[in-house]
């Protein structure tokens, strides 16, 4: 699942993002048209996003994703929604970024993280997802408010960074709080 995520999904988050961009909204609190400011989403037929006013960790708002009961069909090219948004690489390059999120799920069946992704010449070059900060255990189930994490060095020839978060299968899953380190200093 993660090559095909970082197949299909990376390049996706790659257009139209800018990467000056200093506001990048990691608590959802500038919604646009129901969906947080800057941050791309793509998903099969099988979810639902929103930004979410009823349920937040801190502010007023998380971003929501919903699964729908459905086997999941291995014939896709993907089958799981994911949103994300690029940092802006004058603060990136040749640093170690960790990202950290609180996340609440609701009968979650496979996997539910948050993702941090480099790209080199038009190759993943480095990968983490909060499921493997847990040795490969998928993050499912019902939980209340948890802290997930996850980071990696960044080249510093890398061609593009991204955040986000994904959901594969049936379930809700909210997030909210994000926070970005660079060299272990929170990026405002």
């Amino acid at each position: 699942m993660t090559r095909l995520f970082l197949l299909i999904v990376v390049p996706f988050f790659c257009i139209g993002i800018s990467l000056s961009q200093s506001n990048l909204n990691l608590s959802f609190e500038n919604p646009t048209t129901n969906m947080p400011s800057i941050w791309e989403t793509k998903s099969s037929e099988n979810y639902s996003y929103k930004i979410d006013n009823s349920i937040a960790f801190c502010g007023r708002n998380s971003l929501q994703f919903k699964g729908i009961d459905h086997v999941i069909d291995t014939t896709q090219k993907y089958d799981f929604i994911a949103s994300g948004l690029l940092l802006p690489l004058d603060k990136v390059k040749g640093k170690k970024v960790q990202i950290k999120a609180m996340s609440k799920i609701n009968n979650v069946q496979l996997d539910t993280a948050i993702y941090i992704s480099v790209m080199k010449n038009e190759t993943a070059s480095a990968y983490d997802n909060s499921s493997q900060k847990k040795k490969g255990c998928s993050f499912n189930g019902t939980h209340n408010w948890t802290q997930l994490e996850a980071g990696v060095d960044v080249d510093k020839y890398a061609d593009l960074v991204s955040i986000g978060v994904f959901l594969a299968g049936a379930g809700t899953v909210n997030i909210d709080c994000f926070e970005v380190y660079i060299d272990g200093v929170l990026l405002k």
